[in-house]
């Protein structure tokens, strides 16, 4: 074992050697530095692994990775006999035994976690290796020691950034089915299995929601490309809940940086969606169909049960009345998961001459699952910055998945650059939506538009996407801001 290095050995010296005022001896980085100096001590066998969440630009970590990632090193901590230390800037710290020959790493064996992690965080930095440090103790006991005195300093410096609260992860002791002393949260802090937290007061005692709503505008382009703007078609407007609106909205009162609990949130409101539906469709305005292109449809995003319920039975009915093309979107995860429910959503959907859209699906999902085998009329397939990239048998295999998918039937979402159009468009595919087609579109309406002098294309962008009367008040052309797009010259 190599000897600690004299500095580091010193630091550990003084931060242990007391009580230091800030952290606590309870503190994570405490208990790492006592963990770091007792494996230091009989190092052979022993490995660590930090993940250093830090060094991600915001908004990564996204919650989600964070989850599977804590996931990952916590199964290996209990198949390795060892430990995990969530510390308080976010990086998760892995202590554990290495059985298998370094030579040899297979699935079982923790060296091969920098891997699987690189792929779980490659799409939100350029250099995931960077974001993993994996150090055999036996030649690099002192890396760890090193890092646990940092960040132990860094918790006590009197001018530290406050750190968030310590969130314990459960573990258990190899071959016992206890969790271990002092590892599980205190009994009443976590919800019942099961359960979500309702609404925050701030979404559920609001006289008007529209605030929180988008309207967005999807086109398909004719040909292979995209270099001009009247080559696109509108096909469908999409109204639901922005994200980041619910965010602001209740930052205070929920976690703010968790999707997943920003959608529980808004299908809550999936009744309040429909009110506001029901009283504008017929009319003119942000959310009304009145004087739009027949061919324009309208796009909702809602929830089985609501799909399901008596509600939107009558929303339904309205549609089919006033000639609306209707589409309803349903989050691939939420049809997965209650398969029969979605089934039964489709089939009536189906009857009253409405589409079934299935929405959130990535690029992964394609490679590995079959989507379109639920009987969707559209699937979103997500845009990614890393699909011009992909290795070759990627491509490849994801060629063959949008090929038996059909082209036809995908919508390339979150098309915020060219370089998604392009790829797109390579793939065969033509349907799009995302920022940079709605500015494609913008563009179209300024060439036509005879009030457009006093315009610009930020300003036409912002109003066809506001979903109030405030957005787009100063807007001196709202048909053709309702339209999309003008009308195609005649041949």
């Amino acid at each position: 074992m190599p000897p600690f290095a004299p500095a580091a050995h010193a630091a550990a010296a003084s931060l242990t050697g007391g009580e230091p005022p800030s952290p606590s001896r309870g503190s994570p980085e405490h208990l790492l530095l006592d963990a770091a100096r007792r494996a230091a001590r009989t190092p052979e066998g022993r490995l660590a692994l930090v993940l250093h969440l830090d060094r991600l630009a915001p908004p990564a970590p996204q919650p989600h990775h964070r989850r599977i990632a804590r996931a990952l090193l916590l199964e290996a901590a209990q198949r390795h006999d060892g430990q995990l230390f969530p510390l308080r800037n976010g990086d998760l710290v892995l202590l554990c035994r290495r059985t298998l020959p370094p030579l040899t790493p297979g699935a079982d064996d923790p060296a091969a976690l920098p891997a699987t992690l690189a792929r779980l965080f490659g799409a939100d930095t350029p250099d995931p290796a960077a974001v993993v440090s994996l150090w055999p103790l036996g030649e690099q006991a002192d890396e760890l020691l090193g890092y646990a005195v940092d960040r132990l300093s860094a918790t006590a410096a009197p001018f530290a950034r406050e750190a968030p609260p310590f969130e314990p992860i459960p573990t258990r002791a190899p071959g016992s089915s206890l969790p271990s002393e002092g590892t599980l949260p205190p009994q009443g802090t976590l919800p019942p299995q099961g359960t979500l937290p309702p609404p925050p007061e701030a979404l559920t005692h609001l006289p008007d929601l529209s605030g929180l709503i988008q309207r967005r505008t999807a086109a398909q382009i004719a040909g292979a490309s995209a270099a001009r703007a009247r080559r696109l078609r509108p096909i469908f407007r999409e109204i639901a809940f922005s994200l980041a609106a619910l965010e602001a909205r209740f930052a205070s009162s929920a976690d703010p940086a968790d999707p997943s609990l920003l959608r529980h949130f808004a299908r809550r409101l999936d009744g309040e969606m429909l009110a506001m539906m029901e009283a504008a469709l017929p009319g003119h305005g942000p959310l009304g169909m009145a004087g739009c292109p027949p061919s324009l449809a309208l796009h909702l995003n809602l929830g089985l049960e609501t799909i399901l319920g008596q509600r939107f039975e009558h929303f339904a009915f309205l549609c089919r009345t006033i000639a609306v093309p209707l589409g309803i979107e349903v989050p691939l995860v939420e049809a997965v998961a209650e398969p029969g429910a979605f089934a039964r959503a489709r089939a009536f959907l189906e009857r009253s001459g409405f589409r079934t859209i299935l929405g959130g699906i990535s690029y992964h999902a394609l490679l590995f699952a079959r989507p379109q085998a639920l009987g969707a009329d559209l699937l979103k397939l997500e845009w990614s910055a890393r699909l011009p990239g992909l290795p070759a048998p990627e491509r490849q295999a994801l060629a063959a998945a949008i090929a038996a998918v059909g082209p036809d039937r995908l919508v390339l979402t979150r098309a915020d650059t060219e370089a998604a159009l392009l790829w797109g468009l390579g793939q065969g595919i033509r349907r799009f939506l995302g920022r940079y087609v709605e500015s494609m579109l913008g563009a179209g309406r300024i060439l036509a538009c005879p009030s457009a002098d006093v315009c610009t294309l930020s300003q036409c962008t912002e109003r066809a996407a506001a979903a109030t009367a405030p957005g787009r008040r100063f807007c001196r052309n709202l048909a053709l801001l309702d339209a999309g797009a003008p009308e195609p010259a005649s041949p």
